[in-house]
């Protein structure tokens, strides 16, 4: 229905210039182009008033389209700044797990399926703090721990000579000197069990771990033997545990798979609470800073017409300006409870905004659809039926009133200028259709 609406009002538009005198417009890519090579010029048209982007009008076809203009002036009504970003995961929620200790994957943590059955964890599912995600099997680890057991046997032997030692020598049955060289290996044999023990607990080793382990000295000093081999608390098994609640983003282990100390094997994130992360050019951060503190602004997620703007405060605003867009980011927190939302969402920021006489104010019939910035059509001689496509950069919208900046590097409005209010779009259609029809 649209495709046949929209043909319909081309056929209207080209029955119009046909029966007309001739119209011709000139894009970007006539520039190359002798000036006795492009049809339907005005010969008294000045040269010098031709230019890129531009359609040239007779008076009779101006009428016929309905074009007309107003003038651009000082800005009278306040507006608000829309500003678009994405939805992002905060840092601060968002942990890598990695295992302290190389080795083979014996065991992947599950969850319940669809259908109640168990599964293992993988991307989306949710884990709780402390719930086990996988099991590594690493003789690095159990060779720390027998280690630690040696060291501790050691120890215990230490302790029990020097204790004899030291008695002996209040007798002044044995020599100082033999009394501080058992007290010398006493001192040493106490540091290298902390230095064991400090290293596994530095490397993840939990404290019920070394316990087990201070356990198995104490009952192979009262037995005299190991306790005998349980695969299920063998000292190689190492558990990799949840640190916080929230999703799993990343799962890169599977049953099998050997894994390195240090390696990312989980990614998790608490979603319960996300950022608002939008961009704002230069030239309008003076607006927004300039407002009373703490700056509020309401946030619509786009695709969820149902669901309320989330009105919130801006948190942070960017201490750096990329040199080639000339954009900062603003941001903000979005509290996320039901996990409806989702980092990656496209958000617009509305920031209502003073009155700055300083902008100028067109009405919102003038704007032209883009993919960048807003273009308008302008006539610089209002005697002349000469009309100029330009870029301006939105600084604000209000009810049927657009803002914008004056006097932009490129493109942009003065003051009292005119723009084209209606008829723009069929300009527009003669400006795309211009270059083709010349090359005939």
């Amino acid at each position: 229905m649209y495709d046949a609406f929209k043909n319909a009002k081309l056929g209207l538009l080209a029955l119009i210039l046909g029966c007309c005198p001739m119209a011709w417009a000139r894009s970007a890519e006539d520039d190359s182009r002798p000036d006795d090579a492009r049809p339907g010029q005005d010969p008294a048209t000045p040269r010098g008033v031709e230019r890129r982007n531009t359609v040239y009008l007779p008076a009779e076809l101006v009428q016929r389209l309905g074009v007309r203009t107003e003038p651009a002036r000082a800005a009278t009504h306040p507006g608000v700044l829309d500003l678009h970003g994405v939805l992002a995961i905060d840092p601060a929620r968002q942990v890598r797990v990695r295992p302290h200790f190389a080795g083979e994957v014996v065991e992947v943590g599950t969850t319940p399926g669809a259908e109640g059955e168990e599964r293992p964890l993988r991307p989306g599912d949710r884990v709780v703090k402390g719930q086990r995600l996988a099991i590594v099997w690493s003789s690095d680890l159990s060779e720390r721990k027998n280690a630690l057991l040696g060291t501790l046997s050691r120890l215990r032997l230490e302790r029990e000579t020097f204790d004899r030692i030291n008695g002996l020598h209040k007798e002044k049955a044995v020599s100082t000197r033999d009394f501080q060289e058992a007290k010398h290996e006493l001192e040493q044999y106490e540091v290298e069990a902390a230095r064991a023990e400090r290293s596994l607990r530095a490397r993840g080793a939990t404290a019920d771990e070394i316990a087990a382990v201070q356990a198995e000295a104490e009952a192979v000093r009262s037995r005299g033997s190991r306790s005998p081999f349980d695969p299920e608390r063998s000292w190689a098994r190492f558990p990799i545990h949840s640190p916080i609640d929230g999703r799993i983003l990343e799962a890169r282990v599977a049953v099998g798979d050997t894994v390195e100390a240090d390696e990312v094997v989980y990614q998790i994130a608490d979603l319960r609470r996300l950022l608002a992360r939008v961009t704002i050019a230069e030239f309008d951060l003076p607006a927004v800073e300039s407002l009373p503190r703490p700056v509020r602004w309401a946030l619509r997620v786009e695709n969820r017409p149902n669901l309320a703007s989330l009105v919130n405060a801006i948190e942070d605003f960017g201490v750096v300006i990329d040199p080639r867009s000339h954009i900062t980011t603003l941001t903000g927190i979005v509290e996320n409870r039901d996990e409806r939302l989702r980092p990656g969402q496209s958000v617009t920021a509305t920031i209502d905004l003073p009155l700055d006489p300083s902008l100028l104010e067109i009405p919102e019939s003038a704007r032209l659809a883009s993919h960048g910035q807003p273009l308008v059509f302008v006539q610089p001689n209002p005697e002349e039926a000469v009309y100029v496509l330009r870029p301006v950069h939105a600084a604000r919208v209000a009810p049927g009133f657009l803002m914008v900046h004056a006097g932009l590097r490129i493109g942009g409005l003065k003051a009292g200028e005119r723009v084209v209010v209606a008829g723009a779009e069929k300009l527009k259609a003669i400006l795309d259709g211009a270059a083709p029809i010349d090359r005939q």
